[in-house]
């Protein structure tokens, strides 16, 4: 089974690999073909998503960016030339332009490890630079949690909102220290609360499942003023 679209734990695909089922995770985007690269059966390494795929060359930005160049990238946004340049650009002692993803990652033995999304970060009130993605999948990943958003932005520590799994809801506290023993302390979740489900009707989900991070806290913003004092 492959596995792409949203950050696969390593742990989640080490269950399944006990249980026999290998999974592959892999990572593109539409903009590009849409598969950069991907795990081989007989070649998995868990904390990445593989070698690029043949043709396809990546590099590393200095902000650590992921650039993809390749046959397999668009030549551009459908009657939007403002997206496509801010997209599609070159950068310094490289020809031609290269795909600039929005993603956060290193190479590490030719295999792309993917960390953050660049516009995701967020800035503590401290100046920590924290990775939301990271933490929400580690929180949905305990199965008391169905969703979870997680802000801080500005804010002195981390707070989440939280959609327990049905008949879960008095468990979720305890999902929420599992997962802060697993992280330093700029990572975890001081105070939390449970919410609505984020759905494609009420806006907060888009198609593919992922919630819209930005419209998600806009919308709950006064719940998240509330857990960050």
């Amino acid at each position: 089974m492959v596995s792409g679209g949203a950050r696969l734990d390593p742990d989640l695909s080490g269950f399944f690999m006990a249980l026999g089922l290998p999974v592959l995770q892999g990572y593109g985007q539409t903009e590009a073909g849409p598969v950069v690269s991907v795990n081989l059966p007989w070649d998995n390494n868990r904390t990445t998503v593989g070698p690029p795929l043949k043709g396809v060359a990546l590099r590393i930005a200095e902000d650590g960016e992921v650039l993809v160049q390749g046959a397999l990238v668009m030549t551009g946004y459908w009657n939007n030339p403002e997206a496509t340049a801010a997209a599609l650009k070159p950068i310094g002692g490289a020809p031609g332009d290269w795909l600039h993803t929005g993603d956060v990652g290193v190479i590490e033995d030719d295999r792309l490890r993917i960390t953050d999304r660049k516009r995701d970060f967020i800035k503590t009130l401290g100046g920590d630079m924290v990775s939301p993605a990271k933490i929400e999948a580690l929180l949905m990943a305990e199965p008391e949690i169905h969703q979870a958003l997680v802000a801080g932005e500005g804010k002195p520590a981390l707070v989440a909102l939280i959609v327990p799994t049905d008949g879960m809801e008095a468990k979720i506290g305890d999902a929420v220290r599992r997962v802060n023993g697993k992280l330093p302390t700029i990572e975890r979740i001081r105070h939390f609360a449970p919410t609505d489900p984020f759905t494609i009707e009420n806006g907060l989900l888009t198609p593919t499942m992922k919630v819209k991070r930005r419209v998600a806290i806009e919308t709950r913003r006064e719940a998240i003023d509330a857990l960050s004092g």
